[in-house]
């Protein structure tokens, strides 16, 4: 069996845990973590002349017998390179750690507490970060592993898988970056960054507005395909950049997995595309997420963008945060634990299914997400599980009857029971309050740079156009824009009451944790 390590969103619960508990942190590392673990049974390999240096040589002189310059030998111990090293060194680990009350967690891999202490951390690999209140703690893990192995210690955690960590105790904020790793992949990828930044780029993907009132839409034609230097260019591109997209800049995420499903069978419109994401992502290098203290409830919005993608193909999105379920969900926002973009794998006959069927998938990644916080210590009631269409809603609460619903039944009825027992409580809400919309399609560049501000952290240094204060005022002006837009589409169509007219009211935080200035 293959290791198990913490996901990401694992180590982001662990970070909102720390920030609400006002706890400490503190990271580890194993030296030579795969090597000299003792093997069950032995191993045997060709080992080349010139795979030996000197000093090994030297050191076993006439015990090697060369045969065509190669030796036999036998291997006793981990090393790198031998298939299982990874699996038996994290099996010595644990076995070590449960000899000191050190447990895995019941249902998240790679997340470990002790069994009467306050210590709780991730493990990937060999790396720990760990949340503790007692200094003690901290120091009994350290002991325990120094037991066995050599590592190294960060007592001010700033940095770990990759993640620069801010932890500023004074205002009860965890902030996560990647400083530089923009520069890197561009580096590796061979990209003129002066060439590809010519002009503004406020947006990761080209934008074509809807054609209100056309009963068609102009079709996508270009078809032409392109060598396989040019296909290895634009995977390359979406690998180096997914990770980073995951962790701290969500405003990449959702055209790095459109370009994903098209990288297989890419076209020219596709290495365009990709272009113009390098250049969005060396124009805003240095994406940040904060969290903040809350009452770490998990809040999800669910949304879809119906027969968007091509062959008739549905998109979904998903935004999780953790947030106080008993204040208005249209004001509430953190950073982002988990998010989810990808092409609904069937093909509905109605938007609303395309809704249900999101909603269902985003409850199953929820539910994971549930069990985490539960072995973290804080147990759900009804997670609410946000979405912006009222059919949809109605079919899953109940409260409306759905026909000819096979299809639906066949494939997401899990929800509805979900939603029964409570496990989730599905409430709709205006599409303007609803985060998961960003993560279904391309956006206008003034739609994507309000977003910017609300989905990363507004205080980030490295990138002028994302400042912003907490105010409610300032982002509220911020989405006029996009509201009087929102009218007067609705007016064309028929709606106008007020409540349609309203501005987006979206903040970072919830309304206890802002400054008191941002509070009048």
């Amino acid at each position: 069996r293959a290791s198990s390590s913490a996901s990401l969103p694992t180590v982001k619960l662990i970070l909102n845990a720390a920030v609400s508990e006002d706890a400490n942190l503190i990271s580890f590392d194993i030296k030579d973590f795969y090597l000299n673990t003792p093997l069950d049974r032995r191993e045997y390999m060709w080992l080349a002349r010139d795979q030996c240096t000197a000093e090994s040589l030297a050191y076993f002189g006439d015990r090697l017998h060369f045969i065509n310059d190669r030796v036999f030998v036998e291997v006793v111990k981990g090393m790198y390179s031998l298939p299982h090293a990874g699996r038996i060194a994290q099996l010595r680990l644990e076995d070590h750690l449960a000899e000191h009350d050190y447990v895995k967690a019941t249902h998240t891999p790679g997340l470990f507490r002790h069994k009467t202490r306050s210590s709780f951390f991730t493990l990937v690999v060999d790396d720990f970060l760990v949340k503790y209140q007692d200094p003690a703690d901290a120091a009994h893990l350290r002991a325990t592993l120094e037991m066995q192995y050599e590592i190294t210690v960060d007592d001010t955690t700033q940095r770990y898988l990759g993640l620069d960590i801010s932890y500023d105790r004074q205002a009860r904020s965890i902030t996560i970056t990647m400083p530089g790793y923009v520069e890197q992949a561009l580096t590796k990828l061979d990209v003129d960054v002066a060439t590809i930044c010519r002009g503004r780029h406020d947006t990761p993907a080209p934008y074509t507005p809807p054609s209100y009132g056309k009963t068609e839409q102009p079709p996508v034609t270009d078809t032409t395909g392109l060598d396989p230097s040019a296909q290895t260019f634009i995977q390359r591109a979406v690998g180096l950049l997914m990770y980073y997209s995951r962790a701290v800049d969500t405003t990449l995420y959702t055209t790095l997995c459109r370009l994903g499903s098209q990288q297989a069978k890419p076209t020219r419109r596709t290495r365009r595309d990709t272009d113009k994401m390098l250049a969005y992502a060396a124009a805003h290098p240095d994406g940040a997420i904060t969290f903040h203290p809350s009452k770490m409830q998990l809040i999800v919005h669910s949304d879809t963008s119906h027969l968007s993608e091509t062959e008739a193909r549905s998109r979904l999105g998903g935004y999780e945060f953790l947030g106080n379920t008993t204040d208005d969900l249209t004001t509430q926002n953190n950073g982002s634990v988990d998010h989810v973009s990808g092409i609904i794998d069937c093909k509905v006959t109605s938007a609303h299914t395309d809704e249900y069927a999101s909603a269902f998938v985003n409850a199953q990644r929820a539910s994971n997400t549930r069990l985490t916080l539960e072995d973290l210590g804080y147990p759900q009631g009804a997670t609410p599980l946000i979405m912006d269409n009222a059919t949809a809603q109605g079919v899953i609460t109940g409260s409306t009857i759905e026909r000819r619903s096979k299809a639906v039944d066949r494939r997401y009825k899990w929800l509805d029971e979900q939603h029964r027992r409570g496990i989730f409580a599905v409430t709709w809400l205006s599409g303007k309050y609803n985060l998961a919309d960003f993560f279904t399609k391309n956006h206008s560049a003034a739609h994507h740079r309000a977003m910017r501000k609300v989905m990363l952290s507004p205080h980030n240094p490295h990138d002028p156009k994302g400042c912003v204060s907490y105010g409610r005022s300032t982002l509220r002006t911020t989405y006029r824009a996009n509201a009087r837009t929102t009218t007067r589409r609705l007016q064309h169509h028929g709606h106008r009451g007020a409540r349609d007219q309203r501005p987006l009211r979206y903040h970072r935080t919830p309304h206890e944790s802002l400054p008191s200035s941002a509070r009048a």
